[in-house]
């Protein structure tokens, strides 16, 4: 299923460097005849909530688009050209990319090919990387030099200029081999229902009220002091949305588990456990204050966190790891593609996770998993 890389038929491509509405426009209008886009995208998320967008890449049979989000121009034109349906996008690991244009107001978009995902169901390793696919399939090795590069710099490097190409050159010639493969081994539609999975962004208010799940060491608390922390950490995640800071710069997991087991009813008392933050409790300490004293005692009635699995569930998932991993060798797939150690927990707990529901999994995890 390889390719020389002297045997690619690759032309010669041609990027273009856009910055400005009217050469985006022109761009997506020459684009508009091609029946697919090869897409990643380039972002930072260190400092902020938000991911900062830092450059698209957009390719099509003979040029690169590299569009620059930072100049502030309206991106409608490559949105209007990503969303059209009949038009197959190919990325890799798509989910981050998938993730960081919908929290840029890009509608959603279909016909998706997941070279990570498609690479995963031949029988290659689940979390390939873009540089060792394009090896192994291709036989070309790319430089990576540029991967913790700061992609807010203007201008661009030559050295990250060749670096941004890259990462969509190849992607069609990746697609095209095994989309092939696939179709042999009677697995393309399984790519489709996992690439159909892709967009599972959860909404921001959801995001809020489940933020407390994500802090570490919330499982140990009591009810009365899990209600606060869950009051906190939803306080937590609107703040730190509305400034775009990370979650931990506004309060830590471990200041907000103090706070949600000493429950400080006044500034005073709020002031000694969080010393040096003076100037953040004269702008928050009131409404965090309010936080617990209001929403503790009525939006949090109903709280569940995850229970420990007893003995004889702990011997069913063993069990039962055994059976997927023959069932995985059986067709050539990393045991967690076919069913995860986080999906059979789930199942010992009463909750079937959505991709074992229904789908190309049932066939082969029928009377697996009674």
């Amino acid at each position: 299923m390889t390719k020389s890389g002297k045997e690619l038929i690759t032309k010669n491509i041609q990027s273009y460097n856009i910055n400005t509405f009217d050469q985006l426009n022109k761009w997506c209008e020459r684009a508009s005849s091609s029946d697919f886009l090869s897409v990643d995208t380039e972002f930072k998320w260190e400092k902020t909530y938000w991911p900062q967008l830092c450059l698209i890449q957009v390719a099509i049979p003979d040029s690169v688009a590299l569009v620059d989000p930072l100049s502030k121009m309206d991106l409608q034109p490559l949105s209007w050209l990503m969303t059209n349906p009949k038009r197959l996008k190919i990325f890799h690991a798509a989910q981050q990319d998938l993730e960081v244009f919908e929290l840029s107001c890009f509608e959603k978009f279909t016909n998706l090919f997941d070279c990570q995902i498609a690479a995963a169901l031949i029988g290659l390793d689940e979390q390939i990387g873009y540089g060792a696919l394009v090896s192994k399939l291709l036989n070309i090795d790319l430089d990576k030099s540029q991967t913790r590069t700061d992609w807010t710099i203007r201008p661009l490097s030559a050295a990250q200029t060749d670096y941004a190409v890259n990462d969509v050159r190849y992607l069609k010639e990746l697609c095209e081999l095994m989309e092939q493969e696939l179709i042999n081994l009677g697995r393309y539609q399984w790519l489709q229902e996992d690439c159909g999975r892709l967009h599972s962004a959860v909404s921001l208010e959801k995001r809020c009220f489940t933020a407390w799940t994500k802090v570490k060491g919330f499982a140990s608390l009591r009810d009365e002091h899990l209600r606060n922390l869950a009051s906190l950490a939803n306080w937590r995640e609107r703040l730190a949305q509305k400034k775009n800071l990370p979650r931990s710069w506004v309060l830590r997991d471990s200041q907000l588990i103090e706070l949600a087991c000493v429950k400080p009813s006044d500034l005073p008392r709020l002031a000694k456990l969080l010393p040096g933050r003076e100037a953040f409790l004269r702008q928050h300490g009131t409404s965090l204050i309010d936080a617990m004293e209001v929403e503790a005692t009525s939006a949090w009635s109903d709280l569940s966190r995850p229970v420990a699995l007893g003995s004889e569930e702990r011997k069913w998932v063993k069990s039962k790891k055994v059976v997927i991993k023959e069932r995985a060798k059986e067709l050539n797939l990393t045991p967690s593609i076919l069913c995860s150690s986080s999906d059979l927990t789930s199942i010992a707990r009463g909750k079937i996770p959505a991709r074992l529901s229904s789908g190309w999994r049932t066939q082969f995890l029928d009377g697996v998993l009674d």
